[in-house]
């Protein structure tokens, strides 16, 4: 019996890893497909413009979700009897932050100018909303193990904002107010397909929840909810300070690095979708971590050597000559990869094993030395002083995350023991 308990284990996971696989390399392809898109149809200086406003809006929508992405995979994993009352908390939670934080946003951005009111910002602006509903329905789907519907919805919204861009300046001549547009419309209709499936085939309907339940999701997911924030903050805090200290040039150059580096993110992001509900399973096995980090290292390391190689053609011959000082920018950031991979596994399982406090430790320590680092290196290397900063923290993040991963696994074996 066990064994054939183990074999379904290693089938679904091995399914899952296919299905997620080909959706997230979907998702990273058209993802950047329409990034190159945006760069050479917009140039440098807006393609800067549009970054800055993508990072400001992607730290915003942490405080819409409290958090409560995460929780709602490992909490649905554990006790699936209680996934409607879950997703209503979720739901009632979020609704009332977006509220507040909405409000706040406008207000404080009155006296510090932090975007500009036009056409692309309020689109993106209902976009980021949107987007908060959609992490709900995908968490049930990643709890439920259920990737084919998490897969596709993922890569739809790449495909459908792609097409729609190419419309809209085709045929209405937009620039950056047609990326915001066509996010807008493709989330209109993901969101719309993905909560009707929610509702039919999940069976999905509210239930009856009081303030006390309210308030024990708050509580359980703030850590999560801390932890979401400050690691946003980490990774697109560069972006906003290259903007703000030396303009939307530099941004975009920087900005093209990174679009680069996030569709090289999809190995651990696939392991880790796959992974996270088994991890919040209590008898979860953690005898082989140690070689799956080792083999995430090498597969990083691989990776960013090949790329390191071979950047300046790939910047040339996808971004063009426009883009020519990005190349130094991504052979910088590049040797982050291997850490990075490391990183977001450790992370991850420590997350599920309810070490979610010593995360959100590691990522505050590597916010708090990234903004400094960033004031001293960018006036004087630019964009690369940002680069530069990125690495050092991930040299530094890694170690204590190993450090906290060796203290849980041998406290574990000496309770086995």
């Amino acid at each position: 019996m066990i064994n054939i308990i183990k074999k379904y284990f290693y089938y679904n996971t091995i399914k899952n890893l296919i299905i997620v696989g080909l959706g997230s390399f979907g998702t990273a392809f058209f993802g950047l497909l329409l990034g190159i898109t945006a760069a050479r149809y917009l140039g440098p200086e807006e393609f800067g413009r549009y970054g800055y406003y993508i990072s400001i809006f992607a730290i915003m929508s942490m405080f819409y979700t409290l958090g409560m992405d995460i929780y709602i995979v490992i909490q649905i994993a554990r006790e699936p009897e209680k996934a409607n009352k879950f997703i209503t908390s979720n739901l009632i939670n979020r609704s009332i932050a977006i509220t507040i934080v909405s409000i706040l946003f406008f207000i404080i951005n009155i006296f510090i100018k932090i975007i500009p009111i036009e056409l692309a910002t309020i689109f993106f602006f209902i976009s980021t909303i949107l987007n908060s509903f959609e992490t709900v329905t995908l968490g049930v789907y990643r709890a439920f193990e259920k990737m084919n519907y998490y897969s596709i919805f993922m890569i739809s919204r790449q495909i459908l904002t792609l097409v729609f861009f190419i419309g809209t300046a085709i045929f209405f001549k937009m620039r950056i107010e047609g990326i915001a547009i066509s996010n807008f419309l493709a989330l209109s209709l993901v969101i719309s397909v993905s909560y009707f499936i929610l509702i039919k085939r999940f069976n999905f309907i509210f239930s009856d929840v009081n303030k006390l339940d309210l308030i024990k999701l708050l509580k359980k997911s703030s850590p999560f909810f801390l932890n979401s924030i400050v690691a946003m903050l980490y990774m697109q805090v560069d972006t906003v300070m290259i903007n703000r200290m030396i303009g939307d040039a530099e941004t975009g150059y920087y900005n093209v690095a990174k679009q680069i580096m996030v569709a090289m993110l999809i190995l651990p992001s696939i392991f880790n979708t796959i992974l996270l509900p088994k991890m919040s399973r209590r008898n979860f096995d953690t005898s082989n971590n140690k070689v799956w980090l080792i083999s995430l290292f090498i597969i990083g390391l691989i990776i960013s050597f090949i790329l390191f190689a071979f950047s300046g053609i790939i910047i040339k011959i996808f971004f063009g000559n426009d883009f020519i000082k990005s190349v130094l920018l991504l052979r910088i950031l590049l040797w982050q990869l291997p850490l990075i991979f490391v990183n977001a596994s450790l992370s991850t399982f420590l997350s599920a094993k309810d070490q979610q406090g010593k995360v959100l430790l590691i990522n505050i320590m590597a916010i708090l030395l990234n903004i400094p680092l960033n004031f001293i290196f960018i006036p004087v290397w630019g964009a690369a002083g940002a680069a530069f900063t990125t690495l050092i923290c991930a040299v530094i993040a890694v170690m204590f995350y190993y450090i906290i991963y060796h203290k849980y696994k041998n406290k574990k074996e000496k309770v086995k023991g």
